[in-house]
């Protein structure tokens, strides 16, 4: 039985991260002037880390630190003020939960 819920979170979390690269650079390159745009390196660290995340997971790769992942992910899109990239990790990570099988017992 093929499920796609994992395929959807990986795809939530490639768009997510592609957005929050995108913001970091642009203030990278608007403060970087300031002194301070350097800060933003790491979030774009970060959004590059979902990417290949994302694409891990799209590919079907068991990959446990998905969920590390997005929760870095939403904290890297709120630092960009990136709020449709927060709501497209929060889908990822309710997409990925749903993935998973769950213990029970």
């Amino acid at each position: 039985m093929s499920d796609d819920r994992g395929t959807a979170s990986g795809a939530l979390m490639i768009v997510s991260g592609v957005l929050t690269v995108l913001a970091s650079s642009g203030l990278f390159l608007a403060f970087v002037w300031v002194c301070v745009g350097f800060f933003w390196l790491i979030p774009m660290a970060i959004g590059i880390a979902e990417i290949a995340v994302g694409a891990a997971v799209i590919g079907r790769t068991p990959n446990e630190r998905a969920r590390t992942v997005s929760v870095l992910g939403v904290l890297a899109a709120l630092a960009c003020g990136n709020l449709f990239g927060v709501a497209l990790e929060i889908g990822a990570l309710i997409a990925g939960s749903r993935a998973r099988p769950q213990l029970t017992g």
